[in-house]
């Protein structure tokens, strides 16, 4: 899956160049956070892609599944195509039964708030593991090497690069998020 950043951006952000090597394990925990970002957001927001879904018209409307839709591709009864218009995060159908809508989802580029969330989850996980501590996922509130001291606010509770604070992950849903839909790639 795509990261929301690049190690370039998070260059940028750190203020620092990354090594060869570190560019690789970079891009990997890029990636991971992004996933888990996606997993909060609950549909798939960058890059773009194409997906499949079922839906059963109610009074002949049926809602996309996603907040960035960039075009209705396709709608289908028992696989045949069917009229179909679309209007405003939902398409109108000529039919009662179950539909297969293809859309086309995702900007194009990743907007800056989901490259800085991407950043400072990776930015806090290089942190840990930069000390020595391994990629950490709680539990942990506090380190202190020689006169370098860390404490976290939470106790440890959300320690770790793979969780943010209960109000970024609102903030996530509120700004991205839709209601849950069964999708197939």
């Amino acid at each position: 899956m795509t990261a929301f950043a690049t190690y370039q951006e998070l260059e940028k952000r750190m203020s620092r160049t990354f090594t060869t090597t570190e560019r690789v394990w970079v891009t990997e925990l890029l990636e991971d956070s992004a996933e888990y970002m996606r997993g909060i957001i609950g549909q798939q927001v960058y890059p773009p892609q194409q997906i499949t879904f079922q839906g059963w018209p109610d009074r002949g409307w049926v809602d996309l599944p996603a907040t960035v839709v960039r075009s209705v591709d396709a709608v289908t009864f028992d696989g045949q195509p069917v009229e179909w218009e679309q209007r405003l995060g939902s398409v109108r159908v000529g039919c009662n039964g179950p539909v297969a809508v293809t859309v086309s989802v995702g900007f194009s580029v990743a907007p800056r708030d989901l490259i800085a969330l991407n950043c400072a989850l990776v930015s806090s996980q290089l942190l840990l593991v930069e000390a020595g501590l391994g990629l950490q996922l709680g539990g942990l509130s506090s380190v202190a090497i020689d006169d370098f001291k860390v404490a976290f606010a939470d106790a440890g509770e959300r320690t770790g690069g793979m969780s943010l604070p209960d109000h970024q992950q609102e903030y996530l849903r509120n700004r991205y998020g839709v209601s849950v839909f069964t999708t197939r790639g």
